[in-house]
């Protein structure tokens, strides 16, 4: 673009290209300036670009800006991932020199990832894995890898088991937020001690000072009375909701042993001979000798009464 000026003495805006003073500036709103282009319909020229719009993607009524759409997710990795199995777009198996170049390939951006990334991707694929079969909602598993990065960006994962350590963020959230999840829960899809995840669960716990919440017993007894092999009503159900709103003394301690002992104590008190202590014992994967315990507990309540 070249500056001329007329006899008046006011500068021009000229082409370079076809010398004409046909050049025309965009705006793109609040005064900022876009592209400058020549409008000669022979020419057509672009003589200013503007790479960068700084314009907002929405407006607000204090007068600033921002993007919009969803939060960060970090459960998400980024970067593009090689896919095992050698099968192209069409679902074609890949043979000779392309499976060898494929496999060539897959193994450098292996080695191309750092250890970090890696780690990370362990820790979510076994939350993910674990809040699927443990049916437990999305809240409390981004809460569980919030957790998980936090200990990790703080180094604290070496040395430790990190499918045990993403297994204890998911029972930390729960906890935290009074999700009826018990610790037989976990150690049943979990391949790992109960000792070892006691043990991250406490270092959890104290280092992030967390607030857990007591579970109560009655969210567990509709759960046990639907898988007793003899059917229970639901007025046995919310009988023995009131059996365990009178056991305050007792909150927190052994939700399960205590919803089915209130199921077993109110199948007594309405003279049903099934199901059994037994049946709900098995129904609630206690042992018969905790649920007698709770039952006298139960007993020692009501006789005070």
């Amino acid at each position: 673009m070249q500056y001329m000026k007329n006899q008046a003495g006011k500068a021009v805006n000229r082409c370079s290209k076809c010398g004409e003073n046909t050049i025309i500036t965009e705006y793109l709103g609040e005064g900022e300036k876009g592209e400058e282009y020549c409008n000669n319909k022979k020419c057509g020229a672009v003589v200013k670009k503007q790479l960068i719009d700084s314009a907002t993607d929405e407006t607000k009524t204090d007068g600033s800006g921002g993007r919009t759409g969803p939060p960060e997710n970090i459960m998400v990795q980024g970067g593009a991932m090689i896919a095992k199995g050698n099968i192209d777009a069409k679902g074609k198996k890949i043979k000779g020199k392309a499976a060898a170049s494929a496999n060539k390939n897959r193994r450098l951006d292996g080695q191309s990832k750092s250890k970090g990334q890696k780690t990370i991707k362990k820790g979510n694929d076994e939350i993910i894995r674990l809040c699927d079969e443990l049916k437990i909602n999305d809240d409390i598993k981004y809460r569980g890898a919030v957790i998980f990065r936090k200990f990790f960006d703080q180094k604290m994962l070496a040395g430790r088991d990190t499918l045990v350590f993403a297994a204890s963020c998911v029972y930390a959230a729960c906890r935290e937020s009074g999700q009826n999840r018990t610790i037989k829960d976990f150690m049943k899809h979990c391949n790992c001690e109960r000792k070892q995840f006691m043990k991250f669960f406490r270092l959890i716990k104290e280092i992030e000072d967390l607030k857990t919440k007591n579970m109560s017993p009655k969210e567990f007894i509709v759960p046990i009375a639907s898988r007793t092999d003899y059917p229970i009503s639901p007025i046995i159900e919310r009988l023995a909701m009131d059996v365990v709103d009178q056991l305050n003394e007792k909150a927190g301690k052994d939700p399960v042993g205590l919803a089915a002992a209130a199921l077993s104590y109110v199948c007594r008190l309405k003279n049903r001979k099934y199901p059994t202590l037994r049946n709900i014992a098995l129904a609630a994967n206690v042992n018969e000798v905790t649920v007698r315990n709770r039952i006298k507990d139960i007993e020692k309540v009501y006789n005070k009464k």
